[in-house]
């Protein structure tokens, strides 16, 4: 493989795919953290190039890529997603560096946290809780 990306392709010069290694470590934007699980992926290459990031929010991507510029997309559920800009060019590993996420707001509407008892609930909850049953028994739904 390392002949093959060597070589020069025909009278325009265009070089053949090359393999290299992509690595980085993804963080926590806020807590300087490592995110483990956050996805590393290249967009643009034709090919799904994936993976998550190690325990230490660290990733080592093994690509095969024709020399041109791509896009590094990292994404971690709760963080807002963040791109790179990615130049293959050379056979070698290619440092990404530390990417930092910062923390995604949702916005949702009201939420309602209920509680359910199989036992009535304490006193001061049981003028507000809903009497079922179910065929397991006897429910009691508290919301606020």
């Amino acid at each position: 493989m390392v002949a093959i990306a060597s070589l020069v392709v025909g009278c325009g010069g265009t070089r053949g795919p090359i393999e290299t290694v992509l690595a980085g470590q993804v963080l926590n934007g806020a807590t300087g953290e490592p995110l483990p699980g956050a996805a590393v992926s290249v967009a643009d290459a034709g090919t799904p190039y994936l993976m998550a990031t190690d325990s230490t929010g660290r990733f080592f991507l093994r690509v095969t890529l024709l020399p041109r510029r791509y896009s590094l997309r990292i994404r971690s559920i709760g963080f807002n997603a963040a791109t790179r800009p990615l130049e293959i060019s050379a056979e070698d590993t290619i440092h990404i560096g530390t990417i930092r996420l910062s923390y995604a707001v949702v916005r949702v509407e009201d939420l309602v946290v209920c509680a359910t008892y199989r036992t009535p609930p304490p006193d001061s909850l049981l003028r507000r809780a809903r009497h079922d049953r179910d065929e397991h028994g006897d429910l009691w739904t508290v919301c606020p």
